[in-house]
């Protein structure tokens, strides 16, 4: 199944309770805005590669985790089909964010220049550290680096043109 129209927000990892609540560990930083009432997504199984459409129900935080039920699902019976399932939104229903501020699956896939203009190679990921996000970027030589996601090292995100500029400072391309 091509799931390039979706965004993923987190993963099943456990159900708690007899009403179907899952335990979610999200990888979204709007999880009060994206489970709200009633707010449309969907549950993809691997597995199977299926998805089902669900609503929210109800959400609440806890620690690191969020919990989530859907009105789709109400008991503890249907939720455990579902575990490690991933739940996803449709690109279509995410707001745009204001200049300068990316949802990280828009930085997959942008060619990284430094400054003077030489490609250097491209970025598979952004990861999320304790400290900033970085980006994991291959390099042309196939080598694999870390950039941090910081004003000092990208200069500039054109998204139109899938092109991050940034700086480069001795040692940074290993």
């Amino acid at each position: 199944m091509d799931l390039s129209n979706y965004l993923t927000l987190g993963t099943i990892v456990k159900t708690r309770g007899l009403d179907g609540t899952f335990k979610v560990k999200s990888s979204t930083y709007f999880a009060d805005e994206r489970y709200q009432e009633n707010q449309k997504m969907f549950i993809y199984l691997p597995e199977s590669d299926t998805l089902k459409e669900v609503s929210v129900a109800d959400y609440y935080p806890e620690g690191e985790y969020d919990y989530v039920t859907f009105n789709e699902i109400d008991n503890l019976t249907a939720a455990e089909k579902y575990l490690k399932g991933e739940i996803l939104v449709s690109l279509s229903d995410i707001k745009p964010l204001p200049d300068g501020m990316y949802y990280y699956h828009q930085l997959k896939g942008l060619n990284v220049f430094d400054e003077n203009d030489n490609h250097l190679g491209e970025v598979l990921e952004v990861v999320d550290y304790t400290a900033q996000p970085s980006f994991r970027v291959r390099l042309n030589n196939k080598k694999i680096i870390l950039i941090p996601f910081v004003e000092f090292f990208v200069k500039k995100i054109d998204l139109s043109q899938k092109k991050m500029i940034i700086h480069v400072i001795e040692g940074l391309l290993g």
